[in-house]
């Protein structure tokens, strides 16, 4: 009996040495004695003390205070260890959780000395359920704060006409397809004399694409048509077929046919300044196109 003594000392030593504050550890000050006063003497002549040696640990978990009790059996650790979780905000489902998986830990200790251990897994299985009803907790507030009369959220769909003197040099072909590409915008280019490019796509990502082709040296570029749509999809407002098609100097017929069948003619007859009669484009005073403005072409 005294080497059981012994050994369950040693463990509430450590225990001790871990949790030394009251809100942390609470035990019998006084049967503590009674147990170490039982150590200090021969065997064969020390009574074993009547009462167990038992303690509570304290967890703080989201500003609750579980805990877990333990009572030494006479034989621990050569007999399962005795506890009692208390939880009073986990549900009967995480509770029951807990004490099976603990219960199995306690069981399969083949006489070694569990509580630390005990008190782990305990740890454990607290942060994930606090983990879980967290999670829970933010999808509710985000269900509640949604409302079947809200509105979808709005996209807008731009599309721009490029108007270039010439587009001829491979790096300028290049880039005027990797960029779109990059920036997710459909289209094509016709490049040799004139240069034209017709693009789709996100909004901002049109604008970035005119401001980087505007970075480059032409010998003349304007934006001559622009048109946007606002919807819930990008991908459902696009008319022009995705990816980036580059047509040939005697392609521009076949551009021309693309924006026909797709219904952006406007939009290419904007490009080559062929205008309804309702949407003229303005002209500066050499009767040029001043290079900067940017024309809203007519959605039929």
């Amino acid at each position: 009996m005294h080497q059981y003594v012994e050994t369950q000392m040693e463990e509430f030593e450590c225990i001790l040495s871990m949790f030394p504050d009251d809100e942390e550890l609470s035990y019998d000050a006084q049967l503590k004695d009674e147990y170490e006063n039982y150590l200090s003497l021969e065997e064969n002549t020390a009574r074993h003390p009547e009462t167990r040696l038992q303690y509570t640990i304290h967890f703080t978990v989201d500003g609750q205070i579980p805990a877990l009790e333990i009572k030494y059996p006479r034989q621990y650790p050569m007999e399962t260890v005795e506890f009692v979780v208390h939880c009073p905000s986990l549900s009967r489902e995480a509770m029951k959780r807990m004490v099976t998986e603990l219960m199995c830990t306690a069981t399969g200790s083949d006489g070694e000395i569990i509580v630390l251990q005990l008190y782990q897994q305990m740890a454990e299985i607290l942060e994930d359920c606090l983990v879980n009803a967290q999670a829970t907790q933010q999808a509710t507030e985000a269900l509640d704060h949604l409302s079947i009369t809200d509105e979808p959220k709005q996209v807008t769909l731009g599309r721009r006409a490029i108007y270039f003197h010439h587009i001829i040099a491979s790096t300028k072909r290049r880039v005027v397809k990797e960029w779109a590409l990059e920036l997710d915008l459909g289209g094509f280019s016709k490049i040799g004399w004139p240069g034209v490019v017709i693009v789709e796509g996100d909004e901002d990502a049109a604008q970035e694409y005119v401001r980087r082709l505007q970075h480059l040296r032409w010998k003349q570029m304007v934006v001559r048509g622009e048109q946007t749509e606002s919807g819930e999809s990008i991908e459902a407002m696009r008319r022009l077929p995705r990816g980036f098609t580059e047509f040939p100097e005697n392609g521009m017929s076949d551009a021309a046919s693309l924006c026909r069948e797709v219904g952006v003619e406007d939009l290419f007859l904007s490009v080559m300044k062929i205008y309804r009669s309702e949407e003229r484009e303005p002209s500066d005073s050499n009767g040029t196109d001043s290079g900067k403005s940017s024309k809203k072409a007519s959605k039929r």
